[in-house]
C-alpha cells in the first residue's frame, strides 16, 4: 500500500485521482482548501487509509501545517502538486496584483509542499507528480500569465528530478488539454472583464475561434486520474505524459517545428504577419504535398482531421492544399489511442 499526498483534492482531476487512490487500495492525505464533507464525497471513512485536511496553498503557515500533519500520519509515496487555477488576460490589460495571487498559488504554493515533503518522499524513494499542462509547453493569446505559471512547473520539475535522482526520487509532469472540470468557470471568477477599450477588442472575437478550433470538447478527467496513478506506478526516472486528444495533436505539430517556427506559426494564426513560402516552412505552410518530408505527413494529417489546420482557408491557396492532404491515406491517429 503506497501513500499519496494531494492538493486540490476536493474537485477536478484532485476528486477524480482521489477516488482512484482509494479504490486501489492506497492510503491518502487529501488536502484542499474546504474538506469539511470530503470524506463523505470520497466514501471513506477517515481512518487508517484517509486522512484530510485544510490546505491553502496561497498561505505558508496552512501549507507548513497540513504537511507537517501529513508526515506525522506516514510516509509520502507519492506527491501530486494538483492545486491551481488560471487567470486569463492580456500582458496589457493585466491586473498584476491578481497574476501575483496566482503565482502564489501555481508555483510558490506549490515549490512550498514539495520542500516541506520532499525528505518524505525521499526517505520512500517515491514520486512527485506535477500538473502541468499543454499550456506548459505553448500559449494561446490572454494565456501568457497562466501559461508562465506552468512553463515554470515543467523547469521545477526537470529540477527536482536532477536534484533528486542520486536519492532514488522519481518525477512526473502531467500535461493534460481541455477537459470537463470546473477549470474555465473558476477561470471566468477570477480573470478580468475584457475591455471595451483595450486595443485589442477586435481580435477577441477571432482569439477565441482558433483556440477553440484548436481544443476539443471537454474530455473526461478520469483520463487525467488514470494516468498520473499509472505514470506513479511505473515511471523510471523522470517522465512527461501528454494526456489527451488535443494536447498530442497540438504538442505532436509543434515538436515538428523549431521553437521559433512555431512562434510565428501561432502568430500568423492569432493575426499577425502571413507565412512565408521558403524551406523553413515546408512542414506547415500550404505547399504541395509532395514537398512535404514523409515523416511529416502523419502529424499534418492528423492536424487536418482535427481542425488545427482550418486557418489554412485564409491563406492564398490553402484550400487546395487541404483538400490534397485529405485526399492522401490516412495515417494512424496517435492520438486517439
Amino acid at each position: 500500500m503506497r501513500t499519496f499526498f494531494i492538493t486540490g483534492a476536493g474537485s477536478g482531476f484532485g476528486l477524480a485521482l482521489s477516488r482512484r487512490v482509494l479504490a486501489s487500495g492506497d492510503a491518502l492525505f487529501a488536502t484542499d482548501v474546504q474538506v469539511d464533507d470530503l470524506a463523505e464525497r470520497l466514501g471513506v471513512p477517515v481512518g487508517e487509509r484517509l486522512q484530510v485536511a485544510p490546505l491553502d496553498l496561497a498561505r505558508p503557515a496552512s501549507i507548513e501545517a497540513a504537511c507537517a500533519a501529513a508526515v506525522a500520519w506516514r510516509p509520502i509515496d507519492v506527491l501530486v502538486n494538483n492545486g491551481g487555477y488560471a487567470v486569463f488576460v492580456s500582458q496589457r490589460d493585466a491586473d498584476m496584483d491578481a497574476i501575483e495571487r496566482m503565482f502564489s498559488v501555481n508555483v510558490f504554493g506549490q515549490a512550498r509542499v514539495t520542500q516541506a515533503l520532499l525528505d518524505s518522499v525521499r526517505s520512500t524513494r517515491g514520486v512527485i507528480v506535477n500538473l502541468s499542462s499543454v499550456a506548459g509547453r505553448m500559449v494561446f493569446p490572454e494565456s501568457g500569465f497562466y501559461a508562465a505559471s506552468k512553463f515554470a512547473m515543467e523547469a521545477l520539475s526537470e529540477a527536482q528530478y536532477v536534484e533528486n535522482a542520486p536519492f532514488g526520487v522519481r518525477v512526473v509532469a502531467i500535461e493534460p488539454g481541455s477537459f470537463d472540470t470546473n477549470f474555465l468557470a473558476r477561470a471566468a471568477q477570477e480573470s478580468p472583464p475584457r475591455r471595451d477599450d483595450s486595443p485589442h477588442a477586435p481580435q477577441f472575437e477571432g482569439w477565441d475561434e482558433r483556440k477553440l478550433g484548436m481544443l476539443v470538447p471537454p474530455q473526461p478527467p478520469r483520463w487525467v486520474a488514470d494516468a498520473i496513478y499509472e505514470a506513479s506506478r511505473h515511471v523510471q526516472g523522470f517522465q512527461r505524459v501528454r494526456v489527451g486528444v488535443d494536447c498530442r495533436a497540438i504538442l505532436r505539430i509543434k515538436d515538428s517545428l523549431s521553437p521559433d517556427d512555431w512562434s510565428l506559426l501561432m502568430g500568423a494564426i492569432y493575426g499577425g504577419p502571413a507565412l512565408q513560402s521558403d524551406d523553413s516552412w515546408l512542414p506547415l505552410h500550404p505547399v504541395l504535398p509532395q514537398a512535404v518530408p514523409e515523416a511529416l505527413r502523419g502529424s499534418l494529417t492528423l492536424a487536418a482531421r482535427s481542425g488545427h489546420l482550418a486557418w489554412w482557408n485564409d491563406l492564398e491557396g490553402g484550400p487546395q492544399a487541404l483538400a490534397a492532404w485529405r485526399a492522401m491515406p490516412q495515417a494512424e491517429d496517435e492520438a486517439s489511442s
